[in-house]
């Protein structure tokens, strides 16, 4: 897991606009500041700041705004998000640098975006909507939701795509077995009950697992964000992993592991994947040795073209990722992806409001969808669903029917000092392997977790704290 995306895109635009200004609630124009378009022989140039270089962003934006836009030039730099002094405070790092590049438009994730809103680094959208009547009732609401939500109920940006993963299914294992199939909104408890019904003998040709768990450290992470538990405080202070809420998920997956019914492991299974044009590998539902498995849109296209490759195609479904009993209708698994954002100290919103229009418009989103087989990420759906495509018979559903989780317990972790990441990483690594393995029990190694990750912790803060006072 890299601790930042590094990148960034630089757009400048030389026509005095309006500019905004920073606070704790973002910029937000009076009824006087509303922006007109760009004419079309006005010639302008914009900074947009984020996690691409120019030829980044053309493979995965895509190039039609240059066509939609030829008196906009766009120019792009690298941020310095990355480059933070160890034991130093990103955030502090990554604020100075938007200082000195004065970008105009950002290219967030979710988690970054309540962090500049945060700092007041952010313009509000809802004027601009309302005044050029933008349509944003056809971009799913949990797109928008997610957005209000990390923005303190204001839209400090728009995201075109999304992420989402929903539970696949083989009808044809389910069949076989006798098993009844999954259902929406099921809890973890009932996946895992569902799991139990499938054989857990058999050799490696014949062996099928009721669940796919994948890599059982991520797993249990994935499972810590679903049930709210973090495994740092909030401000990133305080461990918090030596839990009974976090050691009952560790209990339970290996349990079901030791049990033989989930496929669990520091490494995931593989199997090799190959079609008259393509040769890549794949997981073990995909190579029809697993029941169950947690996967993005990217798995209906290997599905799709199963008869035209060495694996043996099955019938399968799809329903929503299980869920917390407390929030049944949420899923940490949905995430807005490359959210557009104007920096509220921008001159030039007009053109940045005409880009992030279009890179959020029907239009882009036609471009994209005819396009997509040639522009990365695979697993991104269109945050205007209307435009996302499924092979016959196959509903999109379970991508779009949960919202995206209010919380984020994985946030505090972002808010300790720049070394300690690596130093916790090591010895999650460790502690868990050990678990795994089974040469620790889940409570002597939670335990140890969380004294050495609490006393690395306390180490970098100190350190951090008297490069802050040195500084001063």
């Amino acid at each position: 897991m890299k601790r930042w995306i590094n990148g960034s895109i630089a757009i400048m635009l030389t026509i005095p606009l309006l500019a905004g200004c920073f606070g704790s609630g973002g910029a937000k124009p009076s009824v006087k500041q509303l922006v007109k378009p760009l004419a079309e022989d006005e010639q302008a140039s914009l900074k947009m700041y984020g996690w691409m270089n120019e030829r980044n962003f053309i493979y995965n934006v895509g190039s039609s705004y240059l066509v939609e836009f030829p008196n906009i030039e766009l120019t792009f730099t690298e941020n310095a998000s990355g480059q933070a002094e160890p034991d130093t405070d990103p955030f502090e790092t990554l604020f100075k640098d938007i200082e000195k590049q004065k970008p105009d438009i950002f290219m967030l994730g979710a988690r970054e975006l309540s962090l500049y809103a945060e700092r007041g680094l952010l313009y509000d959208l809802d004027p601009l909507i309302k005044q050029d009547k933008f349509d944003i009732e056809n971009i799913h609401a949990g797109t928008v939701e997610e957005i209000r939500s990390k923005g303190g109920g204001k839209l400090f940006g728009l995201a075109p795509m999304f992420n989402s993963s929903a539970l696949f299914y083989n009808k044809d294992l389910f069949d076989k077995f006798q098993v009844p199939y999954p259902k929406d909104q099921m809890t973890w408890d009932e996946l895992f009950e569902l799991a139990k019904k499938f054989p857990v003998s058999g050799g490696n040709n014949e062996r099928v697992y009721g669940f796919d768990a994948g890599n059982t450290t991520y797993f249990v992470d994935q499972l810590a964000a679903i049930h709210g538990i973090a495994v740092v405080d909030q401000h990133g202070k305080k461990m918090t992993v030596d839990s009974d809420a976090y050691r009952s998920l560790w209990t339970k997956t290996i349990e079901a592991k030791n049990a033989g019914y989930i496929s669990s492991s520091l490494k995931s299974e593989s199997f090799e994947f190959t079609t008259p044009t393509r040769r890549s590998f794949v997981g073990l539902f995909e190579a029809g040795k697993a029941a169950m498995s947690i996967q993005n849109n990217a798995t209906i296209q290997n599905l799709s073209i199963m008869k035209d490759s060495n694996l043996k195609p099955f019938q399968w479904g799809m329903v929503t990722v299980p869920v917390d009993p407390r929030s049944p209708n949420e899923s940490p698994y949905y995430t807005s992806v490359r959210i557009l954002a104007i920096n509220a100290k921008s001159p030039n919103v007009r053109a940045a409001w005409q880009l992030l229009k279009y890179w959020n418009s029907e239009r882009y989103s036609e471009y994209y969808a005819k396009t997509k087989t040639r522009i990365s990420i695979p697993s991104a759906l269109l945050s205007r669903t209307a435009y996302n495509k499924a092979p016959e018979g196959v509903s999109l559903e379970p991508f779009y029917k949960l919202m995206p989780s209010k919380g984020d317990p994985g946030l505090g972790i972002l808010k300790a000092p720049s070394g300690f990441y690596n130093a916790y990483d090591k010895i999650r690594s460790e502690e868990t392997k050990a678990i795994i393995d089974g040469t620790k029990s889940v409570e002597d190694a939670l335990r140890s977790f969380q004294e050495r990750g609490q006393k690395e912790l306390d180490r970098v803060r100190a350190e951090s704290d008297a490069k802050k006072s040195e500084a001063e």
